[in-house]
């Protein structure tokens, strides 16, 4: 997910979660632009929205206004969770 391996693996191992069948092709879009982070000096600072057309098109999803929410919400997420990675 572009995300640093202990850090992955720390999510993974402490927070296992069950993703409901009508946010599933929302996840895999998200794991999908995992190499598409803008990053500057400090890390991560949000998803290249350029290429979330071009990801979904490839991968077969429709993106729609709620898809895209999903989206954001995960995003926002990670930066929270990048950020506190940083700050340890």
């Amino acid at each position: 997910m572009g995300l640093p391996e202990t850090l992955a693996t720390s999510v993974i191992e402490t927070a296992p979660c069950e993703i409901w069948q009508s946010n599933w092709k929302t996840v895999q879009l998200f794991i999908a632009m995992g190499t598409q982070w803008r990053v500057g000096m400090g890390g991560a600072t949000a998803l290249d929205y350029v290429a979330i057309p071009v990801v979904a098109l490839a991968m077969g999803i429709k993106l729609t206004k709620g898809r895209l929410g999903g989206l954001r919400v995960m995003e926002g997420e990670a930066l929270s969770v990048m950020g506190e990675q940083r700050k340890a």
